[in-house]
């Protein structure tokens, strides 16, 4: 009968143990996770930030250039009109 009990407190302490160590795993596992995910939150929010700006960035480039594009063609419109000595079309005369 002693040996009965003896393995029964053995198969008791061996279950409650494995459950300690599977209850830290997993609490280390979500631990782990939750560190990843907020990395992850934080590397969106900075790439979405940043191409925010880009995109600003590139708006203002290209509205500077369509803005270069029309006063060189008023400049080079009036030199033709007047007959500049420095104006050459594009045929490089």
């Amino acid at each position: 009968m002693i040996e009965q009990q003896t393995l029964q407190g053995w198969l008791t302490l061996g279950v409650t143990v494995l459950g300690g160590v599977i209850t830290a795993g997993v609490t280390l596992l979500m631990f782990y996770l939750k560190i990843i995910i907020k990395q992850f939150k934080e590397l969106i929010c900075n790439n979405t930030s940043a191409m925010t700006k880009l995109s600003a960035t590139v708006d203002n480039i290209n509205g500077t250039l369509a803005d270069h594009a029309i006063r060189l063609g008023n400049v080079e419109t009036i030199h033709k009109i007047r007959g500049c000595s420095q104006y050459r079309d594009d045929e490089g005369d």
